[in-house]
């Protein structure tokens, strides 16, 4: 979940400090429920296609953005 930190948990929730029982109780309901499955289930994903090292730098190739898909 580190690398996650800015796109799951600042951008929802930002950097204030959060301290009390009942914003605790908040915040793992909302983790719990509604924002686990958004980010797991209806979030479109760009999967890495291919890499190429050009010079010092790496140019990436991604697939266009879908949702997971229940086949």
């Amino acid at each position: 979940m580190e690398q996650k930190n800015w796109t799951h948990v600042r951008k929802v929730l930002g950097y204030l400090r959060y301290d009390t029982p009942k914003e605790l109780m908040i915040i793992n309901d909302l983790y719990r429920d509604k924002l686990r499955l958004y980010k797991n289930f209806f979030q479109p994903v760009m999967k890495l296609v291919s890499k190429e090292r050009i010079g010092g730098r790496v140019k990436r190739k991604y697939d266009t953005p879908k949702t997971p898909s229940f086949s």
